[in-house]
């Protein structure tokens, strides 16, 4: 404590600065701590035909994974395409179960249809109002 003393002014200024980084260092290390250790669950999947192209919130998956490791506090979505077969879209909800979060359902088991001879799969794109050119004007 008689060190501090004599240090003066400036050496105070120092010491107070250190503490600041201190504290400042170990806030955002927690914060980066709980953001990066969100809850994740593991999601089977059980998709056929196999392989069939998957979308994980509107990104495609390289593979056709047999299991997913997800963040558990958000919702997701699973899309699911085969040539010949009818696309599945499945939505993965989180809910709190025993005080923790889950994704509900905790697996997927999808049996894709094959399309009707000579029919198509229809795929729909949807845009905002006043989004489109010219837009439906009531005609």
């Amino acid at each position: 404590m008689g060190r501090l003393r004599q240090m003066g002014a400036g050496g105070r200024w120092r010491a107070g600065a250190l503490l600041l980084g201190a504290v400042l260092g170990a806030l955002v290390g927690a914060l980066v701590m709980a953001l990066g250790c969100a809850p994740k669950q593991l999601i089977p999947l059980d998709v056929s035909p196999a392989p069939s192209q998957v979308y994980l919130d509107k990104e495609p998956l390289e593979e056709s994974p047999s299991e997913l490791e997800l963040r558990a506090d958000r919702d997701h979505t699973l899309f699911f395409k085969r040539e010949g077969y009818r696309s599945e879209l499945v939505v993965l909800e989180t809910r709190e179960i025993d005080g923790k979060e889950r994704l509900v359902p905790d697996r997927v088991e999808l049996r894709l249809r094959p399309l009707r001879s000579g029919t198509r799969d229809l795929e729909v794109e949807l845009e905002a109002e006043g989004e489109g050119e010219g837009g439906d004007e009531g005609g």
